[in-house]
């Protein structure tokens, strides 16, 4: 078990409320602020020095997240969010006339706008069927084709905490030709993820909520394929070789650096270093067991209760989100009872939605099922 003392002396948000609400916005601990706030620091006493030690700290980073994530630091980028990242991947993608997008209508919208817009590219958007709330390798199975050029989902679904099995879902993509992108910003942070061993083509994520980091910041991890098939759709003095010589021509990058066009988000590449530091410290694992543990307890406990879980409960299937709808009473006035006792939730179609994060304790968990009792 990891210790949640040293976490929650970190984070403010513990002794001002008990935050169940880490699927909306992630809280920012102290120490990931004081890094972000160190960028504004250097720059104002020497920015030729902070230069030095962003460069570093972006090395750092990618060194981090690719052994977190599995990748190669080569094939890590820095995005300012997930719209951002998957809008770099899809219009990179040179499309062909009928070549068809499996995805979702009822991904995020950030899952879903960037493929919807390749339709004036000639791409063909392909419904992704729901089972039980489930996207599971056998429904791919049955809407794949040999024009499916591209399947998109999210590792965890925002609005019921689904959490795909992504390497079952990539074996069907890759034998039927398609690249697979996940959209992991409502599972990076609190579950596990391995982009080659499970052979997913891009992990791309923001990192204001499971990451808790500021906003406007987020990593795409690649696979090697899809790094060698993307175009640059945006391109700047940083997307190219020898970039202080000033040089005028598509020179890119070999690496996924070819996608940082420009100017960095130095307080955000310094927050997400010293985050991606504390995961690794902590690891993905334990971090991932925690959250589950937490989030079992408050199924159950709901359950029991005579509330309509709507989270699926598969034994590979939790995540950090659970939905529930109670059946008397309406979900928008439970969230507000609950912030009259001190507790952060969301409501999301219709659904109670608690998101419990690996520094939230059992003794928080059962106050908020009590609360949920009156």
């Amino acid at each position: 078990m990891i210790d949640t003392t040293p976490l929650r002396a970190d984070l403010p948000v513990t002794s001002a409320c008990t935050y169940l609400n880490h699927a909306a916005v992630g809280p920012v601990p102290i120490s990931v602020a004081d890094a972000a706030a160190q960028a504004g620091r250097l720059q104002g006493h020497d920015p030729a020095h902070m230069n030095q030690i962003l460069a570093k700290r972006m090395q750092t980073a990618r060194e981090h997240a690719a052994h977190l994530w599995g990748a190669a630091p080569d094939r890590v980028a820095f995005i300012q969010n997930t719209s951002h990242g998957l809008s770099l991947i899809a219009n990179g993608i040179d499309w062909q006339d009928g070549d068809q997008i499996v995805v979702s209508s009822q991904e995020f919208p950030s899952n879903f706008l960037p493929w919807l817009r390749q339709q004036s590219r000639g791409a063909k958007i392909t419904d992704f069927p729901l089972v039980d709330g489930r996207l599971t390798p056998e429904s791919l199975a049955e809407v794949i084709t040999p024009r499916t050029r591209l399947v998109a989902l999210s590792h965890v679904q925002f609005y019921n905490g689904f959490r795909a099995d992504i390497a079952g879902l990539a074996r069907v993509a890759r034998a039927n030709g398609a690249f697979l992108t996940v959209d992991g910003t409502q599972s990076i942070g609190a579950m596990e993820f391995d982009l080659d061993g499970w052979g997913a083509d891009a992990l791309v994520f923001s990192a204001h909520k499971w990451m808790l980091c500021p906003k406007g910041i987020g990593m795409m991890l690649l696979s090697q394929r899809m790094l060698d098939a993307l175009d640059v759709t945006v391109a700047g003095w940083q997307s190219v070789n020898d970039r202080f010589a000033f040089n005028r021509t598509m020179d890119y990058l070999t690496s996924a650096a070819k996608f940082e066009s420009g100017t960095e988000n130095g307080p955000g590449i310094f927050a997400i270093t010293q985050r991606v530091a504390q995961l690794k410290a902590l690891g993905t694992n334990a971090i991932a067991a925690q959250i589950i543990s937490l989030t079992t307890r408050l199924a159950d406990g709901l359950a029991a209760d005579g509330w309509v879980v709507t989270s699926p409960d598969g034994a590979n299937e939790r995540s950090g989100i659970v939905t529930a709808r109670h059946p008397a009473q309406d979900a928008d006035q439970i969230v507000d009872r609950l912030q009259n006792h001190g507790i952060r939730a969301s409501a999301r179609g219709g659904a109670l939605r608690l998101s419990p994060h690996v520094h939230n304790t059992l003794d928080e968990i059962e106050q908020t099922l009590q609360v949920l009792r009156l």
